[in-house]
């Protein structure tokens, strides 16, 4: 007897079992299990129509979004953020709700910090002590920060400083998925 059959002959079985037995072949022992609650047929019960309604259909697209000059963002003259400002707030209102992957901003932009960037009333950066807007140059090699969706009101809110001694331009897009229907 090789080890297959030994393991055959050891089997026990259970629900359906085979058992081989020397001369007879093959025989199949059924085992019945009780378990479970006993079960009614439900005799009718009203359906309800289904309603369908029209369809609605909604894209999201890559896109770009992006401030240009506008002297509508900020109570100080736009996005010129003046000589020596501290702190000057940019408000950013999307015409649609955007899932930003990136924001990029010209690498000929110098001297002006990032002091916070507001999204719905959070904060994305750690401290309001600014970080140089080349990290976020479309030749930057920082890694990006988590961005979270920027909905049409309140938008988004920058928050930056220009030490320089000259007006800079406060410009750049995002890079994400815009929500539409």
């Amino acid at each position: 007897m090789d080890d297959f059959e030994r393991a055959i002959n050891a089997e026990r079985g259970g629900v359906g079992a085979v058992r081989i037995r020397r001369g007879a072949g093959v025989a199949i022992r059924g085992n019945r299990m009780r378990a479970g609650a006993p079960v009614e047929m439900v005799q009718s019960f009203d359906e309800q129509p289904v309603q369908i309604s029209p369809e609605k259909f909604v894209a999201a697209d890559r896109s770009y979004f992006g401030i240009g000059y506008n002297p509508a963002l900020t109570t100080a003259g736009g996005n010129l953020v003046a000589a020596g400002a501290d702190r000057t707030k940019i408000n950013f209102l999307p015409e649609r709700p955007i899932e930003p992957m990136r924001w990029i901003m010209p690498s000929t932009i110098t001297g002006l910090f990032i002091n916070q960037i507001k999204i719905n009333g959070t904060d994305l950066l750690p401290s309001d002590l600014g970080v140089p807007c080349e990290l976020f140059s479309e030749v930057s090699t920082a890694p990006d920060i988590d961005w979270i969706t920027i909905n049409t009101t309140p938008g988004v809110q920058f928050y930056v400083s220009n030490p320089t001694g000259e007006a800079l331009l406060f410009t750049g897009a995002f890079a994400g998925t815009q929500a539409r229907s």
